[in-house]
């Protein structure tokens, strides 16, 4: 009898430890779901409109992949204007501006301007679903092969502007508030100028 006992309060020792550590193992995903959402949407708030200033030739020579599993050369951008970004589904700062790169993609994808976001440590089957997940409305890619020196960077998101006659227009590492209207406007007049060179030939 006292033998049973025993078993009995060992097993329920060992049901509510472990009980409890799933509970705060629960509690410790939840917090930092939670705690990641208020930091993202704080990064958000403070998003400021990027310092616009030239940075060098563009470089076309590489390739991305699409949520197809294409493979996309960069020289089918090529001629007109160019809005790249590399970013990482994990970095809060990436994921901040999110909506505004949703608004400047609505704003300037009628007007031929290409967007080509490209995630960093992310398969091409995956994504569809990273796209879905974060509420992307824009075109995502992975890396193929290289990339070259002139869009080397130690941290992101890292941002160029890329005009219609290859010249990085603008180069940006950080998060911003890329619908602002400076930036918007400074889009389209590329557009327009890729629009009167291609009218001129």
């Amino acid at each position: 009898m006292a033998w049973r006992f025993r078993g009995s309060f060992l097993a329920g020792f060992i049901t509510g430890v472990l009980s409890i550590i799933l509970i705060g193992v629960a509690s410790l995903f939840a917090a930092a779901y939670y705690l990641r959402s208020d930091m993202v949407a704080r990064k958000a708030e403070k998003l400021k409109a990027p310092p616009i200033a030239a940075a060098g030739k563009a470089d076309y020579n590489w390739s991305v992949v699409d949520s197809d599993g294409a493979t996309r050369s960069m020289t089918e951008f090529q001629g007109r204007p160019i809005f790249l970004q590399f970013w990482s589904p994990e970095c809060t700062a990436c994921e901040a501006e999110i909506p505004a790169v949703n608004q400047l993609y609505a704003a300037v994808k009628d007007k031929g301007v290409h967007v080509v976001a490209v995630a960093a440590d992310t398969e091409a089957a995956e994504l569809k679903e990273v796209a879905a997940k974060m509420g992307i409305d824009y075109p995502i890619y992975t890396m193929s092969g290289a990339l070259p020196d002139v869009f080397q960077f130690t941290a992101g998101p890292a941002t160029f502007l890329i005009t219609h006659d290859g010249q990085i227009g603008f180069k940006y590492i950080g998060a911003a508030k890329w619908d602002d209207p400076q930036v918007l406007l400074y889009l389209t007049m590329m557009a327009n100028t890729a629009d009167q060179t291609a009218a001129a030939h």
